[in-house]
């Protein structure tokens, strides 16, 4: 286990790097991914390969800028234009109050449970 003080930096490396990020922090890793185009073409293909339901636990994800939330909610409409739905667990206060202060947590649908998030993909 990695001490408090260490942390991955990817840095620009398009979907490899969306998929290794993403493999990391479920390990409970620290990573910082400065590429949020990577993250939504990630979610694109995705849904263009036939997904209909994804969720994007977000629960070790200490900072996401506005540009990052923008990159979820362009995801969100991208879920939508292949009639899939995207909604995330676990976003951090300070990107929900984004969310709110935006208006964008009418598009983007952020749960504090996974199995509430999971249960919600049925009705």
């Amino acid at each position: 286990m990695p001490n408090s003080d260490d942390r991955v930096i990817v840095v620009g490396a398009g979907p490899v790097g969306a998929i290794m990020t993403l493999a990391l922090v479920t390990k409970g890793i620290p990573v910082t991914l400065i590429e949020g185009e990577a993250v939504h073409e990630l979610l694109g293909d995705l849904f263009r390969d036939g997904r209909k339901r994804v969720l994007l636990n977000l629960r070790n994800v200490t900072y996401l800028d506005s540009s990052g939330i923008g990159q979820l909610v362009r995801s969100v409409f991208t879920a939508r234009k292949n009639d899939a739905d995207l909604r995330a667990v676990d976003l951090s206060t300070r990107a929900q109050e984004i969310l709110r202060l935006t208006n964008l947590h009418t598009v983007f649908t952020d749960f504090s449970d996974e199995q509430e998030a999971l249960r919600s993909f049925q009705t």
